[in-house]
């Protein structure tokens, strides 16, 4: 990867985050943003597919890097409104809180609120660099340029599918998170449903598959449930698939069907009485029918039973699960350090202080 290209994805990855953020979203909160801010997503996806086969195009095709220079000025100009969004939406708040505070009357209704010239402004912005983003998108065919050169988005190479399995010795600093899980899955919830989903939600790299792995195979899970099921979901929820999946892992045979129907009849008698834990991990799609689909067979299980799903979407978790969700931070320095050392060799480690110039014990 070369580094224009690097810096040009982590500066996306830091974009596509903020999008998603739960602070940000929370910010914005009743001020109408939504569907700008959902359209806005949608044609930054758009653009991002181009960008792999635009890098390699642009050292012979002066056009193309001409069109690489005005997406790239685009997508800082898209951040900097998004700053300037969330200053606004921190503005309101803070004046909103001093006039509580200062016990005088305060209706502030975000949703009801008078857009003020500031406002105003932002949507108008916004809506340009849409309407920019839409623009670029739409020379792809005039420049040859192809979606997802590479089988990747921009910057991001395909995840690998994730299993069950985990070295416990390579992983620093979740034994509380372990245990705040833990104590979500066996505990009762407060709810109707016999079937409860416990979300955990962070950025990408931050180790909520890790989490998961590590409480799936736990001694007092493993002892609280009678069936684990581990799938991997990724960016499209395949009912059918993850159906039989799951069917394929409560079966001691091996499972020769692909009719919808069949499956669930086959996996409600397997579940039927039984309390059961199922990880959906890495979940990109929002509650939706294929969603409603699965849930029906998994309502025969025993009253208890939990589904875990890892996302780094506030809307999925939000959508999906009947607790809040878990929110993971990062690890702590000492953490970080711990592990660092166990991934480095130790000459290779020294070599690096002595580049730097500084000691560590």
């Amino acid at each position: 990867m070369a580094i224009g290209e690097a810096f040009l994805s982590a500066f996306l990855q830091v974009l596509f985050d903020r999008l998603a953020s739960h602070e940000f979203l929370g910010l914005l909160c009743g001020r109408n943003y939504n569907d700008l801010l959902d359209k806005l997503k949608i044609t930054l996806l758009t653009v991002t597919t181009l960008l792999n086969d635009a890098e390699e195009k642009q050292f012979y095709n002066t056009a193309v890097k001409k069109w690489l220079h005005m997406t790239k000025d685009t997508l800082y100009d898209a951040e900097d409104i998004l700053d300037e969004l969330a200053s606004e939406a921190l503005a309101f708040k803070m004046e909103a809180e001093s006039h509580t505070s200062t016990n005088k009357v305060w209706n502030w209704n975000p949703i009801s609120t008078p857009r003020s010239p500031s406002t105003r402004g932002i949507e108008s912005k916004l809506m340009k660099i849409i309407e920019r983003l839409e623009l670029i998108a739409k020379y792809k065919n005039v420049l040859g340029l192809k979606d997802n050169v590479g089988g990747r988005l921009f910057g991001f190479r395909l995840r690998s599918p994730t299993t069950s399995l985990v070295d416990e010795s390579c992983v620093y600093g979740r034994g509380y998170d372990k245990e705040k899980i833990i104590q979500l899955l066996v505990e009762e919830e407060p709810t109707r449903s016999k079937v409860g989903v416990v979300p955990i939600v962070g950025m990408g790299g931050i180790g909520k598959t890790t989490l998961a792995q590590l409480v799936y195979n736990d001694n007092i899970v493993d002892m609280h449930f009678d069936l684990k099921v581990w799938i991997y979901v990724s960016s499209h929820f395949d009912a059918v698939r993850v159906t039989k999946t799951m069917l394929g892992s409560v079966h001691s045979e091996k499972v020769d069907l692909d009719d919808l129907n069949l499956l669930q009849v086959c996996l409600k008698e397997k579940l039927a009485g039984k309390r059961f834990l199922l990880v959906l991990d890495d979940v990109w799609n929002k509650r939706n029918n294929d969603w409603d689909l699965l849930w029906y067979p998994l309502e025969v299980g025993k009253s208890g039973s939990k589904i875990i799903v890892t996302t780094q979407n506030s809307d999925v978790a939000s959508s999906m699960g009947t607790i809040p969700a878990y929110h993971l931070s990062g690890l702590s320095f000492e953490d970080c350090w711990s592990l660092f050392m166990s991934q480095a060799s130790e000459n290779r480690i020294i070599d690096v202080f002595k580049y730097i110039g500084i000691e560590r014990d």
